[in-house]
């Protein structure tokens, strides 16, 4: 099962994302859980394994490449309506995923599902039909260097089992 952890907020959350040898890391480059191209830059530069995603909701072109620029960008996720103006402009644009209005998240058209991580949430996973992947919301931290992975332990414990 594949797996992307979306907007990455600091480097805990990196480094949980490598671990739980996810597929993709979604950094968002514009909206309010967007961080600064150089604290992205800072916390790739710290872990390795999952390809990093772009995650727009304008579609900037400048601003996309730029990003380009200084870190290694293996796909973007936009709005499903943005795909086709966006695809053509970004034709080294390997993984491209798009967003419905509804908050389905598609790759290659395979649907990830969204998860809350939780013991729960892994039984109904484990339970239920075979899934292509899944994706997870990250969060800021409540106050710097603390973050509460417990649900994420839980979670990945009982589908790695």
């Amino acid at each position: 099962m594949k797996i992307k952890f979306n907007s990455i907020q600091d480097l805990g959350d990196a480094r949980y994302a490598a671990a739980a040898m996810a597929e993709w890391m979604g950094f968002a480059i514009d909206g309010e859980t967007s961080l600064p191209v150089q604290q992205v830059q800072e916390i790739i530069g710290w872990c390795s394994g999952p390809k990093i995603i772009l995650e727009v909701t304008e579609p900037n072109i400048d601003k996309i490449n730029a990003w380009m620029n200084v870190i290694p960008v293996d796909g973007i996720q936009c709005l499903e309506d943005q795909l086709q103006t966006l695809k053509p402009l970004l034709p080294e644009i390997t993984d491209w995923f798009t967003l419905s209005n509804d908050g389905t998240l598609v790759f290659q058209d395979q649907t990830l599902i969204a998860i809350d991580p939780s013991e729960e949430s892994a039984l109904q996973l484990l339970n239920g039909n075979p899934v292509f992947g899944i994706h997870i919301n990250c969060q800021k931290e409540t106050s710097l260097g603390k973050k509460d992975y417990g649900n994420w332990n839980d979670f990945f414990d009982i589908i790695n089992e």
